[in-house]
């Protein structure tokens, strides 16, 4: 095991030179912390760094919670993961009648990923935009269906939302304090949660030094785009120590345990042995075996918590850098492994990647009517109601520019995004070019870009 850290801290050291790495990881073997490393500043503007009892936004994995959350009331006899949602629900119309609570936690529900705007329609909300559960709820359910429900996938935030809200209505307590009740004391949580446990001066900061509260949640804290499908805060300690308290059984049955991490929808995606089980990714790897995971992020967090069924492990990683906490786990688990390159670095969905390519390429092109057309092809909606194509088009100007006589030399997937990385030939700091998706991922849209 001394090797093993050895390996990791010599990968992570690469990352954090080639990459710009920064972050925690911390990797436990049956029940026994192998390595606990903190790279970097947690706070890249003050160069306040990183420890590993940094708190840090957990994105997506929250659904692992809001998940745990339903299997704990139905433990508790006070629901079945097969009633329909209109049990629990009101005003559910016709179309969505037959959704179950198993389909929104397996994203089989046909629901949009996130929660439209207020005239139902597919434009994404701002994660900070404020909203009562009860609007939540009527914007979700007037939104059109991708897919008859149990006939497709579709990873849905907005799915995780109305199950959260699910939660609130049958406990009758709110969503931030049924958990720390019934699902984080039982693992001996205490930094883990919503703005109850946040603390700022602990936490991590964007690149651009934002707090948690600022970049991701809003000063009024997190609102109901986010609640239920994201926006929870940890600790490297307290991923490992939830994991370890969940597939042990001391936080749900062992049977919810064995229905949340076995069986599952399958994500469809070709070449991947993938399902979606409850708030969890199922992957049979043929190397690593089998693997129980999510990861999580948004432009200025990212976290990637993955357990090894096989060999007992769990990997935890997050980050506030441009290097996705995906990219980093996919780098430790080698490590660990004692492999020589990572396999299967995240590539993003085939559509991403086109979409990334093109992005790159059109950023290269001396054309202005070619990149005119391009943006009004690949635009998303949300991002051109919120800033306007003439503010984005001079936007894409001025980053073409910067990189116009610099050399294209990778692109890095994660947590919804791409970074294109640019070298200087003046030898100068690499340049790296932030690209955000927005729809689905066989059809993404542009959602944002700015230079990192």
């Amino acid at each position: 095991r001394t090797r093993l850290a050895e390996r990791v801290r010599a990968r992570l050291a690469r990352l954090a030179q080639e990459d710009g790495f920064r972050g925690v990881v911390m990797i436990d073997i049956g029940g026994q912390t192998v390595l606990a490393e903190a790279v970097g500043a947690a706070d890249p503007t003050s160069g306040r760094p990183y420890r590993v009892d940094t708190q840090g936004e957990i994105g997506s994995i929250s659904k692992c919670f809001t998940a745990a959350a339903v299997l704990k009331l139905k433990d508790q006899g006070k629901l079945k993961l097969d009633d329909p949602i209109g049990r629990y629900l009101p005003n559910v119309p016709a179309d969505k009648a037959g959704i179950t609570i198993r389909q929104l936690l397996t994203h089989t529900a046909g629901l949009p990923d996130y929660v439209p705007d207020a005239a139902g329609q597919l434009a994404p909300t701002r994660d900070d935009e404020a909203m009562t559960r009860e609007e939540m709820e009527r914007r979700v359910l007037i939104a059109p269906l991708a897919f008859e429900p149990g006939k497709g996938w579709a990873y849905s935030n907005a799915g995780y939302s109305l199950a959260a809200a699910i939660v609130e209505r049958v406990s009758g307590r709110p969503i931030e304090r049924f958990l720390i009740d019934e699902v984080l004391a039982p693992a001996g949580l205490r930094h883990t949660g919503f703005a109850a446990v946040y603390d700022e001066a602990s936490s991590d900061r964007s690149r651009e030094g934002s707090s948690i509260r600022d970049a991701s949640w809003g000063p009024q804290g997190p609102q109901w785009a986010l609640i239920g499908s994201g926006g929870m805060v940890s600790t490297a300690a307290e991923m490992i120590a939830w994991r370890r308290a969940f597939m042990a059984g001391k936080i749900v049955s062992p049977a919810s345990v064995r229905e949340a991490t076995t069986g599952g929808a399958d994500e469809g995606r070709p070449g991947v042995a993938e399902r979606y089980g409850l708030g969890v990714g199922l992957l049979d790897h043929p190397v690593y075996g089998r693997i129980i995971w999510h990861n999580g992020g948004n432009p200025w967090f990212t976290s990637d918590l993955r357990y090894f069924a096989d060999h007992d492990m769990t990997i935890y990683v997050h980050t506030n850098s441009r290097t996705s906490a995906t990219e980093a786990a996919v780098v430790v688990t080698a490590a660990v492994f004692d492999r020589p390159e990572p396999a299967g670095a995240p590539q993003g969905s085939p559509g991403e990647a086109a979409l990334a390519k093109s992005f790159v390429e059109t950023l290269r092109s001396p054309d202005s009517a070619a990149r005119r057309a391009y943006l009004e092809a690949n635009v998303g909606p949300a991002f051109r109601k919120r800033d306007g194509m003439e503010a984005i088009e001079a936007r894409f100007t001025e980053v073409a520019a910067k990189v116009r006589d610099a050399e294209f030399v990778k692109l890095q997937f994660g947590g919804g995004r791409a970074y294109a990385i640019f070298r200087p030939k003046d030898g100068g700091p690499y340049i790296a070019v932030g690209l955000r998706f927005g729809g689905s991922p066989d059809a993404p849209k542009i959602a944002n870009f700015y230079i990192d």
